[in-house]
């Protein structure tokens, strides 16, 4: 798996930045209106601390309103449709484009191995076998189907049938800082599928990463207070 942070240098940058931009936008809430608009006249190295100030302030208090115009951008690659299919559960305030197994031929496309099959040693077997096999009849499903004149993505959308959910696929999502929070709540316990947890921790660590006063804000619901899950881990 990868995780790339495609706007990582506009949205960690400390003058115009991801906080910045959160206080002047929201700074018109705390100002008269001459205060607003003298504030946005100041030279960008003036108002930025500020502005940061006033994110900050939102921050500590829970009020996201003024940041929910402000997108973080990854892209993740090598994971699998099987991932996928949760990521897209969280689409509200996290925008999300893929890679289509329409308008893609997938004839060489790869599977994601899950680590507990990875090591027991039968389990690999059979799973590698039923690999190979959703790879020969994808094969087999398109020449059959380019023999009759189809072609490209007619043959694609049908041949795609007999993937499985291990397919190795590629995704970018946008999500808003609330969006993030509020997928690490719910992906980074330790009840969530591996592969899902994974790419949300490398999410949150990158944006932890650029802008600490962010991390502390990503975690698990034990993190922050009290479990409500039916079956906790007892951690």
């Amino acid at each position: 798996m990868e995780v790339l942070w495609l706007n990582r240098t506009e949205m960690a940058d400390p003058v115009c930045g991801f906080l910045v931009r959160w206080g002047r936008f929201t700074a018109i809430c705390y100002r008269t209106l001459p205060e607003y608009r003298a504030l946005l006249d100041q030279p960008t190295e003036t108002s930025a601390p500020v502005f940061r100030k006033i994110a900050l302030g939102c921050l500590r208090s829970g009020h996201y309103s003024g940041c929910r115009h402000l997108h973080f951008e990854f892209s993740l690659t090598g994971i699998s449709r099987s991932c996928t299919h949760q990521l897209v559960r969280h689409e509200r305030f996290a925008p999300i484009n893929q890679q289509s197994s329409r308008y893609v031929n997938l004839a060489n496309a790869d599977f994601v191995l899950p680590p507990a099959i990875a090591e027991v040693q039968e389990a690999a077997a059979a799973y590698e076998a039923a690999l190979e096999q959703s790879r020969r009849a994808y094969g087999e499903v398109r020449r059959a189907l380019e023999k009759t004149g189809l072609k490209g993505e007619p043959v694609n959308e049908a041949a795609r049938m007999v993937l499985p959910q291990a397919l190795m696929t590629g995704l970018n999502l946008a999500p808003t800082f609330e969006a993030l929070v509020n997928m690490s709540r719910k992906r980074l316990c330790v009840r969530a599928e591996w592969e899902i947890r994974e790419a949300i921790g490398r999410m949150t660590a990158l944006v932890a990463e650029a802008i600490p006063e962010l991390g502390r804000h990503f975690g698990p619901p034990c993190r922050f207070g009290e479990c409500k899950e039916i079956r906790p881990c007892s951690r």
